[in-house]
């Protein structure tokens, strides 16, 4: 007290400045002899200098004054409720009080001066721990307004019991209704027709701009424009943000056929084939010693040979000598493998509703020339990179977020979303396997219909030589 004295004689009161802070200050001394001072302080204040739920301590320097109930009262009104004053008489006797704004159902906003300590003979009377003691954890049962719809679902709607009664339901209405058990308050609902989003020039469809609701629960996106005049309570649920693509069409049947093997396999099993039948016309032009021994005795046309064992099919007639069987051995292995990869991928293929790959990132959308409508409330939290200082004045918003953290870590929230959706899951069957059709089998018939009219215009070409030759 006496270092307060010498500070307060060396400068007055009304010409210290505010500091600029980053972040608004969470703790201040502020010492003062009248309630003239008090005044001028009060009117320095704002939300960018100092954090409305922090710790104040007022000490004056000239003794007690009879406006301390006013200056609580003052306090009082922009929700600042961590403070005390602390006085001495002409006896050296220091005395610290406090308000406390809810001390019954019936007196809740009292400023009334509370005496919490005493300096006397040089020590304190009572245990300083509780120098600021915490007047949030216990509402007594006052009242909190809270605006809200009642058909928001499942966030929080109104529900038929099976007596034929309303209650209201949800995750939203089941978290205020545990906060009010667990910080004791009684909530009083008032109910509006619209979602209570904020438009864009701070206005609302609610009741809560013209301060008859305390707590407002809504379902829209949290906007900088709202910060600015409404306090947000710690985040307590997230979801996935969902991008909508358009609707890419079927694969056709002819694609599907296609479908089970990547491009480069594809390639790979080409230029294996092609391989395959270059070896063959080279070893054709070659003596009958060399084709007896690569294709085997009596192989008239090795080329057929190579197709049965890409088909699976039997041989009309085998190698006579050892190589030309592990050869002929080697490919129907080999083909055997690929044909049990294929069938089974392309059996998969044919029962599913396959469509073309969407995007999967941005840079993809906008290489196909996909044009994004995005909403506008996203915009604004993309484009934003500055920190927006959020400013946090109502009185029992900490003690709620700690309320809600703890409910959070319990998984009593989550408990309480999946309650709204558990009828619909129970009722949710898995889709039984589709039943081929002849559209997914209609791919393969086309090459049949290829095969045939290739396999005819050679019939037709053999018949015209026949008749020549007669």
């Amino acid at each position: 007290m006496t270092d307060s004295k010498f500070r307060v004689r060396q400068q007055l009161i009304d010409h210290v400045k505010q500091l600029s802070t980053k972040t608004p200050r969470r703790f201040a001394l502020i010492t003062m002899r009248t309630f003239e001072d008090f005044k001028k302080f009060l009117a320095k204040i704002n939300p960018d200098n100092f954090d409305y739920q922090g710790h104040f301590i007022l000490v004056l320097i000239h003794g007690s004054i009879p406006e301390i109930q006013e200056i609580f009262d003052n306090l009082w009104k922009l929700q600042v409720y961590n403070v005390i004053v602390i006085f001495e008489d002409d006896h050296e006797h220091l005395s610290v009080v406090t308000f406390f704004p809810f001390r019954s159902s019936t007196d809740c906003s009292n400023t009334t001066p509370v005496l919490i300590n005493e300096f006397i003979n040089g020590t304190f009377t009572r245990d300083l721990t509780n120098i600021f003691p915490n007047k949030m954890e216990n509402l007594q049962q006052c009242k909190v307004r809270v605006a809200t719809s009642d058909h928001l679902p499942p966030h929080i709607y109104t529900k038929t019991m099976i007596d034929g009664s309303k209650r209201l339901a949800g995750r939203d209405f089941e978290l205020i209704n545990a906060l009010s058990e667990t910080l004791n308050f009684k909530i009083v609902f008032s109910f509006y027709e619209a979602l209570g989003c904020f438009l864009t020039n701070n206005s609302a469809p609610t009741s809560a701009l013209q301060n008859k609701s305390d707590v407002v629960i809504v379902n829209c996106y949290l906007r900088l424009k709202r910060l600015e005049v409404f306090d947000a309570s710690t985040t307590y649920f997230t979801d996935k943000a969902v991008v909508l693509f358009p609707h890419e069409s079927d694969l056709s049947s002819f694609e599907k056929l296609f479908y089970p093997l990547t491009l480069e396999a594809w390639i790979y099993l080409v230029v294996y084939l092609i391989i395959g039948i270059a070896v063959i016309f080279v070893i054709s032009r070659q003596s009958k010693t060399i084709q007896n021994f690569v294709f085997g005795r009596n192989v008239k046309n090795p080329y057929i040979n190579m197709l049965l064992g890409m088909l699976g099919t039997s041989q009309h007639l085998s190698p006579g000598n050892n190589f030309s069987r592990f050869l002929l051995m080697n490919f129907l292995i080999f083909a055997m493998i690929i044909r049990t990869v294929y069938q089974g991928k392309l059996f998969h293929v044919m029962q599913a509703n396959l469509k073309y790959s969407e995007p999967q990132t941005i840079v993809e959308m906008l290489d196909r020339g996909y044009k994004l409508h995005i909403a506008e409330a996203f915009i604004a939290l993309i484009n934003n990179d500055a920190r927006v200082k959020v400013i946090k004045n109502f009185y029992a918003l900490k003690a709620m977020n700690q309320k809600i953290e703890t409910l959070n870590a319990a998984g009593l929230i989550q408990y309480w979303y999946s309650l709204s959706f558990m009828q619909d899951f129970s009722s949710h069957k898995e889709n039984p396997p589709k039943t081929l059709t002849f559209d997914h089998l209609s791919g393969c018939f086309e090459i049949w219909a290829g095969g045939c009219l290739v396999d005819g215009d050679k019939s037709h070409q053999n018949m015209v030589v026949s008749r020549l030759h007669a």
